[in-house]
C-alpha cells in the first residue's frame, strides 16, 4: 500500500511538472496579470545581473522557486527571438548581461507601446535552468507600469 501511494504521488509530480512547461510552451501566463501576487520580491536588473556574475546557482536559489519578481527599469527593446516575444531590461553599460522578460501572447498588447528608454516595471518568474551570467531570462512577465 506504501508503495503504490508513493508512486502515485511520484506520477502527480512529474505530471504537474510537465504541464507547467506546456504552459510556459503555449504562452499561458503563470499568473493572473490583472490580480497579480502580492507576495513579490522587489529587484533591480543590474542586481540580477551581479548576482549571476557571481554565482549563477546562488542566484538561482536566490530569485527562483517560482517566486514572483518585480524589476524596474529602462525597456531597451522590445522583440522576438526563438524563445518568444520579450522585453529587455537595461542593466548598465552593453556588454554587462541582459534582463529579458518574455511575455505570454496573452499579455502581448500591453507590451506592444513599450518604446525603447522608457521606464518599465514588469512582474515575472526566472527560468531557472535557462539563466546564465551573459542573460538572465525571465519568464510569463506582466507590464505593471510605462
Amino acid at each position: 500500500m506504501r508503495h503504490t501511494l508513493s508512486f502515485a504521488v511520484l506520477i502527480l509530480a512529474i505530471t504537474s511538472l510537465a504541464c507547467s512547461d506546456v504552459a510556459n510552451l503555449a504562452g499561458v501566463p503563470a499568473f493572473d496579470c490583472a490580480n497579480p501576487p502580492k507576495e513579490r520580491l522587489h529587484v533591480g536588473p543590474r542586481d540580477l545581473v551581479d548576482a549571476f556574475g557571481s554565482n549563477v546557482v546562488q542566484a538561482e536559489a536566490t530569485y527562483g522557486g517560482g517566486q514572483v519578481l518585480e524589476v524596474a527599469g529602462e525597456a531597451s527593446r522590445v522583440s522576438r527571438d526563438d524563445g518568444g516575444a520579450f522585453i529587455g531590461i537595461r542593466s548598465g553599460p552593453l556588454g554587462k548581461g541582459k534582463v529579458q522578460a518574455y511575455f505570454p501572447d496573452a499579455n502581448a498588447a500591453a507590451f506592444g507601446a513599450v518604446q525603447e528608454g522608457q521606464q518599465v516595471t514588469v512582474l515575472a518568474q526566472l527560468r531557472v535552468g535557462k539563466s546564465t551570467e551573459k542573460r538572465i531570462t525571465l519568464q510569463s512577465a506582466c507590464l505593471v507600469t510605462q
